[in-house]
Parts: C-alpha cells; structure tokens; sequence
C-alpha cells in the first residue's frame, strides 16, 4: 500500500489523475492486488473524474470476495445514483450483473437476487451470456432448481457453464435422476461437449444412485477423450467406487494417482465407513474388537485410560 499511495500522490502532482485510463489502472491495481485494499479503491473510485463502468466493477468485483460482500450492494447503489444525478454516461453492464448475481448466491440472497433480476430484464441484458449463467447460477444456489430449469429452457443462449450449473445444482441437492436427465438433453446439443466438471457431476449421480455400470461407462468416457484427471474428479470416481462396493477399483484408481496426499484422509475414511457398513449388516461375520477398533480410528469412540 506504501508504493500504491506514493503512486497516487505523483499522478496528483502531475495531473496525471485526471486521465481516466491511468486512474482506472491505479483502482485496479489497489482493488485486486494481493497487497491492496478493496475499501481504499473505494475511496478513490468516489474522486474519480467521470468514472466509468470499467472501474465500478472492479471494486465491485474486490469485494464480492471479500469478507464484507454486501459492500457489493452500496457500490451499486451509488452506481445507480451516479448514474441519475449526472451526465457522465454510467451505466451497469453485462460484467456488472454477473458479480451482483454471484453476491446473491454466496449469501444466498433470494429477494435481493430477484431485485437485480429486475433491473436486468428493464435494462435488456437478460439474453447476454454472462449474465444468463450468474442467473442460473444464483437460482441454483438458492435451491431454485425448478425456476434455474426453466431459465434454462426457455432461453436459446447458452453454453457449457450453463449446462455445468445445472447438472451440479441438482447433484448438489440429492437429485440424481435430475442430473443425468439434463446430462442427456447435453449430449443431443452437438456444439458442447462436456468437460471435467460436467463429469464430475454425472458420477456424484452414479454414486448416489449406486449404479456401478453407468460410472464405469463414465470412467471410460474420461479416458477416450483425455480429460484431466484433477483431484476433485478423481475424488468423486473414488467415492463412486466406494459407495457402488468397489473397493478394489477405488484403491487402484488411487495408487495411480500422481498426488494422493489431499486423497488419501478421505479414501481411508470411505473405506473404513464402507468397511462398518458391512459388520453392521453382518455382526455375525466380524468380531467385537475389530469393530472397535474401527471405531476408534475414525474418531467415533472417545477411551479413557
């Protein structure tokens, strides 16, 4: 911050801050800079002459990931006022809904999210791409699914994030029939073609369903068009292996992996569960102690000495 307000004061003493490009780039730098300051870029967006939609919503977009969000809210509230009052041609844009959207969802945000859908239809951006997946992904998040649907389906612009969303959002909510529904009306769309995230969903479906078969055929699709085998796909291949009782397939996927460390606590964990599941389902088969002791490594039983 030290170099930042040295910055500044020369731009004042040149007169430099009166250009509007080299300001914007000096609220930029203190809005998103891992050593700057979302609440000074707000003060120097408010003396800023003729501010324009570029530099609202970068400070916007510092404090949708800060730790005071709702700042988001009174950013484009005086946007609006900004916007009223003068004749500087302010106007909120196809970047400036996306981040509000994203503020409802992280807040969950209903009534709010249904205020900026408002304005959003009244200033004709609901057609715009970005805004129509901060849409759907705002409605997912708030459990709308049915009304996330019918956004959906009842505009012709969209894209694989809008496929994403929904698949995930229905996974998320225990509806795995759902997902594999909408995964199927994506497969009869010829320009989308699914992607690591869209995977990850449809087996997360596969696990809570149980059906082994369909995550294997996944498992195949993965690996016939070469998608990146991340962490968190890998993860829920191994939950799905683990939840459909193939443990085997689980442990080999896992000694493949080239980083198991984040891996490793929830495999062991998935398979000691899976493991209890068996010997309460078959209390003949397995004795008392190795019960315990399972107990005990999961942190479920608290011992005395």
């Amino acid at each position: 911050m030290i170099q930042l307000l040295q910055i500044q004061s020369q731009m004042i003493i040149t007169g430099l801050s009166l250009d509007g490009l080299a300001y914007s780039r000096l609220i930029a730098f203190c809005a998103l800079s891992p050593s700057g300051d979302p609440s000074y870029s707000k003060r120097l967006l408010s003396h800023m002459h003729n501010p324009n939609a570029f530099s609202w919503n970068i400070v916007i977009r510092a404090f949708t990931d800060s730790q005071i969000p709702l700042q988001v809210f009174v950013l484009y509230k005086n946007m609006l006022i900004v916007k009223r009052n003068s004749s500087i041609c302010l106007r909120p844009d196809n970047y400036t809904f996306p981040l509000l959207f994203k503020t409802c969802a992280r807040l969950l945000l209903f009534h709010m999210g249904h205020e900026i859908l408002g304005h959003v239809l009244k200033m004709g951006y609901d057609s715009d791409i970005f805004v129509h997946n901060a849409l759907i992904h705002f409605l997912v998040s708030c459990g709308e699914l049915e009304a996330a649907d019918k956004v959906f389906g009842e505009n012709s612009v969209r894209n694989l994030v809008s496929w994403n969303s929904l698949i995930n959002g229905y996974v998320r909510s225990g509806k795995p029939k759902d997902t594999l529904r909408i995964y199927k009306e994506m497969e009869r769309e010829r320009d989308v073609n699914p992607d690591e995230v869209t995977m990850i969903g449809v087996i997360s479906a596969c696990a809570q369903l149980e059906d082994l078969r369909l995550g294997k055929e996944f498992r195949q699709y993965i690996r016939g068009k070469g998608l990146n085998m991340s962490i968190p796909l890998a993860n829920a291949l191994m939950d799905m292996y683990v939840k459909c009782g193939d443990l085997e397939e689980a442990k080999t996927l896992f000694d493949g992996m080239d980083d198991r460390t984040m891996l490793a606590a929830k495999l062991e964990r998935d398979l000691k569960q899976n493991q209890l599941n068996h010997m309460e389902a078959n209390p003949k088969n397995c004795c008392f102690s190795s019960l315990m002791d399972q107990c005990i490594s999961m942190g479920l039983l608290y011992c005395e000495d």
